[in-house]
């Protein structure tokens, strides 16, 4: 979670940055955007996060098309992590349960989306890499 604190951390300083001590009604409406951008990267990122995994999935699904046990595993590996996902957010940010939008959730909570994406995709190309290991050890 160290990377996490220090990017909520660098996009909450370039907020601050960016707010005058004094706003006219012009003022707040760029804050606004400024904020609403901000909001938005942290939602990208979270997807293209996503988009990976589903990829990695789809690669894992492709490769072990014929066999219907390591498929039945992943499929249910993949639920219960997005079952603890879900715990996981909502210990981290309560009151949050059932708002996934763009503008429904703060900064912070999309970028825990995307780092606890990232360290399931870590994990599951680790094991993409010990299966092919085993594989090959076996071909020869």
């Amino acid at each position: 979670m160290n990377k996490l604190w220090l990017s909520s951390v660098l996009i909450i300083l370039v907020v601050l940055a960016c707010s005058p001590a004094g706003k006219s009604k012009e003022s707040n409406e760029s804050e606004s955007a400024r904020l609403s951008d901000v909001h938005l990267m942290a939602f990208q990122e979270y997807k293209k996060a996503e988009e990976e995994l589903a990829k990695l999935y789809d690669q894992f699904l492709d490769e072990y098309s014929d066999d219907p046990l390591f498929k039945s595993r992943l499929e249910k590996a993949e639920l219960a992590w997005i079952d603890f996902r879900d715990a996981q957010l909502e210990f981290l940010f309560p009151g949050n349960e059932g708002i996934l939008s763009e503008e429904g959730t703060s900064v912070q909570y999309w970028l825990s989306m995307k780092e606890l994406t990232e360290e399931y995709i870590l994990q599951l190309r680790m094991r993409l890499l010990e299966l092919n290991r085993v594989g090959s050890a076996v071909e020869d």
